[in-house]
């Protein structure tokens, strides 16, 4: 506990980069007391957490996302990320290999509105336009999915089974099928 994302009702609007990392540092000093540090310890070491959680070498991109995010492209898709991250995660996205793949990002860090917080959605759906046709793509039941329905936006779960979901995706791959064929029960 004690992540932004854990608390979406809790809305964070107008932190620096320097003050997230700032409100977390309690956060992960706890969880390396408990590992058994000392207080001064864990101290020192929760303020050592930003620069490796941002260090590319450790981040790993799925295998399908830019398959899956080029083929929808090519079928006219325009891609929009909503993301409960960290405020650097924009910066982060060159290095995973998605230069140029999303017309907008939309972050918490930067936001302070977490999913499933409605006001992540609103600032979406305000930058597409009320006639945009959307979509969300996710793989938490709770952040994205009903998040999304209660936004009056479609959803499909990806990789995390749940059985309230209306559609689910083992893979991204399978997802320009699912858009070509329509969206029942999402």
């Amino acid at each position: 506990s004690g992540f932004p994302w854990f608390a979406p009702e809790n809305p964070h609007p107008g932190l620096s980069a320097d003050e997230w990392w700032e409100e977390l540092q309690p956060v992960f000093s706890r969880a390396f007391r408990a590992a058994g540090a000392s207080p001064a310890d864990a101290w020192k070491m929760a303020g050592a957490v930003r620069p490796v959680y941002l260090d590319p070498s450790g981040w790993r991109r799925f295998d399908d996302a830019l398959p899956a995010l080029s083929a929808l492209t090519a079928r006219g898709w325009t891609h929009v990320l909503l993301a409960n991250n960290v405020p650097e995660l924009p910066s982060l996205l060159p290095c995973l290999g998605f230069s140029g793949q999303f017309a907008a990002v939309f972050n918490s860090g930067e936001t302070g509105y977490e999913k499933p917080n409605p006001k992540a959605f609103r600032a979406v759906i305000d930058w597409a336009g009320p006639a945009a046709e959307m979509v969300v793509i996710g793989d938490d039941y709770i952040a994205d999915v009903t998040g999304a329905q209660e936004a009056g936006l479609k959803a499909v779960l990806v990789r995390n089974p749940h059985p309230n979901a209306g559609i689910f995706s083992q893979s991204l791959l399978e997802l320009e099928n699912i858009l070509e064929t329509g969206l029942k029960g999402s």
